[in-house]
């Protein structure tokens, strides 16, 4: 019988993908040697013993390993175990943690581990999640290797299924939801978990626990909810919670961040017009006395859909020299981010003239500019585009 050789002509990543296509572990090998077993094969970092964890069985992951491969040498996609928990290949998995010197902490450009990953892939109800999460677990990845304070119990209870509580109870994991950090509830906007979260605690404790909850920045749930019109489903289960106590459903509209912002504030910030409404229809105050209002800080971010509601409800002063003033600044910063700067045409040009002439100058720009400074820009002339449509409302 024909051997199999590897081609010396062509790249060794080209050998080891033509191996992977066929399923040919031999052929696979042949293209190993001691002194490539770490090599990075492309700009992703990938090595071969990511690719070896494509092939149906162990064979060329045990002889990388035996040859001093590193189990936690990591590209884009994180370490080979990374690789084995997106493509379901369980049976990898003892292999690759029982090397020496395996690292369970090891993350993708994500800044995720292989826990990460596979619990990420359980609440998305993908295939066989539960049963990667289950197989990691029994191998000794530890539960702390999640980061960021999370443990499975959350990721199963997003999943919801049978299959995921019997894999807690399986692992001696706490089945119960109530010991979850409301905080993280939130932080993932999961209606679904947040219901499991209500039913299991009780309106009362529920509605006590996300009262209580403030971030860094002193923002309470309510503020973190208000920043797009997507999170409307999670508000409309707070306001069902408060009917229970109406007087803590009005501290909790009139809560201030470290900034003296309110939940309206920050919805008008966000351009968020139906989170508005159902804040306006619970009878949120649009006046601030030692901040700017919420119509203020709409006009400052031209969220001009925000402004038109919020002006349907809010005595305003003449917003005119905030205008101006909003403009100013904007279009500095815009200015600042494009070439030569400080040569660009004077912002007195007529308005309506500048931000079409800065649009030209950014799409002229936007090849030399880093990618930060770019969607910068972008963001920018967004917020111009707002302040003309505000403008024309405010006469």
């Amino acid at each position: 019988m024909r051997r199999h050789v590897a081609t010396p002509q062509i790249s060794l990543f080209e050998n080891l993908t033509q191996a992977l296509e066929k399923k040919d572990q031999t052929l696979f090998l042949s293209c190993i040697t001691a002194e490539n077993c770490n090599m990075p094969l492309d700009a992703k970092g990938t090595r071969p013993l990511h690719m070896a964890c494509c092939l149906p069985s162990t064979t060329a992951i045990t002889s990388l390993l035996a040859l001093g491969t590193d189990p936690n040498a990591a590209g884009d996609m994180g370490a080979a175990l990374h690789t084995a928990v997106v493509l379901g290949h369980v049976f990898a998995f003892p292999i690759l943690i029982g090397a020496p010197s395996f690292d369970p902490y090891v993350m993708d450009k994500e800044q995720r581990t292989a826990l990460r990953v596979a619990c990420e892939s359980m609440a998305r109800r993908a295939p066989d999640g539960v049963v990667g999460v289950w197989h990691l677990l029994h191998n000794g990845i530890p539960e702390d290797s999640l980061g960021e304070g999370l443990n499975v119990a959350f990721f199963a209870h997003m999943n919801g299924s049978d299959e995921a509580r019997e894999m807690l109870v399986a692992m001696k994991l706490n089945p119960q939801i109530g010991h979850i950090s409301i905080g993280d509830v939130l932080r993932f906007r999961h209606v679904a978990l947040l219901r499991r979260y209500q039913e299991e605690l009780g309106d009362e404790t529920c509605f006590a626990r996300v009262a209580a909850y403030r971030n860094r920045d002193g923002a309470s749930a309510l503020h973190e909810l208000c920043l797009c019109d997507q999170d409307l489903p999670m508000l409309q289960i707070l306001g069902e919670m408060a009917k229970l106590d109406h007087t803590g459903w009005q501290s909790f509209l009139e809560a201030e961040d470290a900034r003296g912002y309110r939940p309206l504030h920050y919805a008008a910030e966000k351009n968020a017009v139906s989170v508005i409404q159902l804040l306006i229809r619970l009878r949120a105050k649009t006046q601030a006395s030692h901040v700017p209002s919420p119509i203020e800080v709409a006009l400052d971010s031209g969220a001009y859909n925000a402004f038109v509601m919020l002006r349907q409800h809010t005595d305003t002063p003449d917003l005119a020299n905030r205008w101006e003033q909003a403009w100013q600044r904007v279009s500095n910063l815009l200015l600042r981010c494009l070439p030569n700067y400080a040569e660009a045409l004077p912002i007195e040009l007529e308005k309506k003239e500048t931000s079409k002439i800065m649009r030209v100058r950014l799409l002229l720009a936007l090849h030399t500019l880093s990618p930060e400074q770019g969607t910068q820009a972008i963001a920018l002339l967004g917020i111009l585009d707002g302040l003309q449509k505000i403008k024309k409302e405010i006469g």
